[in-house]
């Protein structure tokens, strides 16, 4: 290496790290102003869940990890969700929404257990009428979350990722159900 190439490599590096720096600044700066704000008023809100959306049975939590289509984790779906529920973002400006909503996912992944990942889920998913995996479960086959078989906890789920189905199109339900209950088989972690 000729010590002219050595002392671009070495600016390079420099401003490489500066940018990483500057970028781990401003992340640290969003989660303080934009994230943690939210943090009490979220612990607060699980603390005053059904204790059947608090805590789902192991079973909603394998179903609704295989729900999660094209990638997407539990974590990704649980940040749309408070994000949507805290924020003034608007679905309007596109490239802020999608700002935001990168920022969160990486916050919800980074500062929420597995077990509040789930507990959120199921407590802020549309249901096709008002919200929460338990309250529908009591809806559809009036018992809770945690005394519902493979198929029943099937379907709760795939009402909660296809909500307006659940109204229009049984048949949909039906199939996203089956489809649901293939994979957990596939993933080792049905019946």
């Amino acid at each position: 290496m000729k010590f002219g190439e050595y002392k671009w490599t070495k600016k390079a590096l420099f401003v490489a790290g500066i940018c990483i720096t500057l970028s781990l600044v401003a992340m640290a700066g969003y989660d303080l102003l934009c994230f943690m704000p939210y943090r009490s008023d979220m612990k607060q809100l699980l603390s005053e869940a059904d204790p059947e959306n608090r805590h789902p049975p192991q079973i909603v939590s394998n179903l609704i990890d295989v729900s999660n289509q094209n990638g997407a984790t539990v974590a990704a779906s649980v940040a749309h969700k408070l994000l949507t529920r805290y924020t003034k973002a608007s679905q309007h400006r596109m490239i802020i929404w999608h700002i935001n909503y990168l920022l969160w996912n990486w916050l919800v992944y980074l500062h929420l257990s597995k077990e509040e990942l789930y507990a959120y889920y199921c407590l802020l998913s549309f249901n096709g009428q008002d919200y929460g995996a338990n309250e529908l479960s009591n809806r559809l086959f009036d018992k809770p979350l945690s005394q519902l078989n493979e198929q029943e906890a099937a379907t709760v789920v795939a009402t909660l990722v296809f909500p307006s189905h659940s109204l229009h199109s049984k048949e949909t339900i039906k199939k996203y159900q089956n489809d649901l209950l293939t994979k957990l088989a596939a993933s080792g972690r049905g019946h």
